[in-house]
């Protein structure tokens, strides 16, 4: 039960802690409530399947049932040492169900989760190597003949305008290929990957963009640093095609102990003025439903602060136990 509630990764001398609050409250229920009280075992093997694994949750049934039969033994009479043995026999079976049944799940998704990875990347090879080389000779051919014609004609503005939206549909379909990649980023590549983003946004849409940080390292999880990245790239297509703004600046450091993403641009804004926390958006509908999802997930705090015809600036807060 202590390790199904607890979220981060447990050291062992954790384990042993846990594993002796999931026998010690097991046995001490089925001992003092009989058969009923032996139900709460169940849940217990469950949450140390869920939790620990086959072999945790087998020492967890054989030591739950070797105090039952124990307790039965050695009470003053033993005329339920049957019942606690067909009690033991039933929870040993029931450990090596849940833990093997659990053991099973897991893997099956964590091979349903790598097929998916290699499929989408898949996908992305295949915009990259098909439909953005294809529309990019497209581009090309349309320049080509732009500039074989008189500069004043509507010809030439035509196709001047046809190529504009050829190029910003190779920077979307960059976008799509860079969001469906799958992402192995750690603490110890965060800061390179949100710099080499902002600086692929700045090359491939003209927008003055830079990253900021005093940071030279940052111990967070890999999948919060994988949720801030997708969270830096949503926000840069955001601006890219709502805001238009000039000039946007991506910083990431630490204050008062909590790990701090902030994004500013000089844009439209949003359509409302002011500065709304995360449950405010939500009430009024309002702010970037995609960041508002990938910050909920890491229990991170969202706020907006919008201007209109001035920018706008979002700021990502990680909870203390990842500061």
């Amino acid at each position: 039960m202590l390790g199904l509630l607890r979220n981060r990764e447990p050291t062992s001398a954790f384990r042993l802690l846990a594993h002796a609050g999931d026998l010690a409250l097991a046995v001490a229920v089925a001992l003092s409530s009989g058969a009923p009280g032996r139900l709460l075992l169940a849940f217990v093997l469950l949450a140390a399947a869920y939790r620990w694994g086959l072999s945790a949750t087998m020492a967890t049934a054989g030591t739950a049932a070797s105090l039952i039969l124990l307790a039965e033994a050695l009470s003053p009479s033993g005329a339920r040492l049957f019942p606690a043995l067909v009690s033991a026999a039933y929870l040993l079976l029931l450990g090596f169900l849940t833990g093997y049944l659990m053991e099973k799940e897991k893997q099956f998704r964590a091979e349903t989760s790598q097929v998916t990875a290699m499929d989408r990347a898949l996908v992305a090879r295949e915009l990259h190597d098909g439909a953005i080389q294809s529309l990019i000779g497209v581009e090309v051919e349309v320049d080509v003949l732009r500039r074989q014609v008189a500069e004043d004609s509507p010809l030439a503005s035509e196709l001047a305008r046809v190529q504009e939206l050829l190029r910003q549909e190779v920077v979307s379909m960059r976008e799509l290929m860079q969001q469906m990649r799958p992402l192995d980023i750690g603490s110890e590549h965060l800061l390179d990957f949100l710099a080499e983003s902002v600086a692929r946004f700045r090359r491939e849409t003209g927008i003055a963009a830079s990253f900021v940080t005093d940071l030279h390292e940052v111990p967070l999880s890999p999948r919060v640093c994988q949720e801030l990245a997708r969270i830096t790239q949503e926000a840069l297509v955001n601006v890219r095609k709502h805001s238009g703004a000039e000039n946007v600046v991506v910083r990431f450091g630490r204050e008062s102990g909590r790990f701090q993403l902030v994004m500013d641009d000089d844009g439209h804004g949003f359509d409302f003025e002011g500065r709304l926390a995360q449950a405010e958006l939500d009430a009024a509908r309002k702010g970037p439903v995609i960041i508002k999802e990938r910050v909920r997930s890491i229990g991170g705090e969202l706020t907006v602060e919008s201007t209109r015809g001035r920018g706008a600036r979002l700021t990502i807060v990680l909870p203390e136990k990842n500061g």
